[in-house]
């Protein structure tokens, strides 16, 4: 018996005692072994929502299958070997990057039997995947929840009032009051005489209360002044209710002292 055929007999014995269920012999030169992730399969990504049942052959999804071809000079050189997926979750790319990692082993294990070393490696690249695509997952959920929590708090969340902000609303907002008066008030002189339009003109060039008082030149009333007030009478419209008030105590005040001076008269009289 050749050396091949020592090596590869006695490792065929040792595979078949180790992979009862994972080991297929496709030929004398060929074998196929199951390989399943080291965790359980619940530790892989899964695409299920909250209650919503796991697929069905969910495990083999995961799975990969480790095809070994001797060739004449093993072990002093590596065997054929190639990578199956049970499913489309591994990825094309994902294999060969796996394969290229296990091609290197098997240069580094030259020598000696290698497919028992070759298939735990595979194992443990197998694990490492599902880990990493889980994490990944985890991942752009988190960020998914976060996006969503931003945009719903943005909602609530006002605009930072500075200085600058505030003069340009400002400015729009006076614009847009001097806009909506001048409307307003092109719309009652519409509806007025001529004579209450020039009347409207004229109070509206009429100092304000406030303007007065500052001025110190409160408005008398024509009572106070007898006949000389030309006979004018008062416009009361044309002043706030507190000159009104004003001018009201002060017309009384006056017809009051008006009242007294004529007792006092007529009392002379009586003498």
């Amino acid at each position: 018996m050749s050396t091949f055929e020592e090596v590869t007999t006695e490792e065929l014995e040792a595979l078949e005692s180790i992979y009862v269920d994972e080991l297929e012999k496709i030929s004398e030169d060929e074998l196929r072994i199951r390989i399943d992730s080291e965790d359980d399969i619940s530790a892989a990504p899964s695409n299920a929502t909250n209650g919503d049942e796991e697929p069905e052959g969910r495990e083999e999804a995961f799975r990969l299958y480790l095809n070994v071809k001797y060739t004449p000079g093993y072990p002093d050189e590596v065997p054929n070997l190639k990578l199956e997926s049970a499913g489309d979750t591994i990825d094309e790319q994902a294999r060969e990057e796996m394969l290229k990692d296990l091609k290197a082993v098997a240069e580094e294990s030259l020598g000696m039997a290698m497919v028992f070393t070759l298939a735990s490696h595979m194992r443990e690249s197998l694990t490492d995947w599902i880990h990493r695509q889980k994490e990944a997952k985890e991942r752009d959920e988190t960020a998914r929840r976060e996006a969503e929590l931003e945009a719903e708090q943005e909602k609530f969340r006002g605009t930072a009032v500075t200085t600058e902000r505030f003069m340009e609303w400002r400015r729009k907002f006076e614009a847009e009051r001097r806009t909506e008066q001048a409307k307003q008030e092109e719309e009652k002189l519409k509806g007025m005489t001529a004579k209450e339009r020039e009347e409207h003109k004229r109070w509206k060039t009429k100092p304000s209360g406030k303007e007065l008082f500052a001025k110190g030149t409160i408005v008398e009333s024509a009572a106070g002044k007898g006949d000389e007030a030309d006979g004018e009478e008062i416009d009361w419209s044309l002043y706030s209710r507190e000159e009104r008030e004003r001018l009201r105590r002060k017309e009384e005040e006056e017809a009051e002292a008006v009242a007294q001076m004529e007792n006092v008269h007529f009392d002379s009289d009586d003498d």
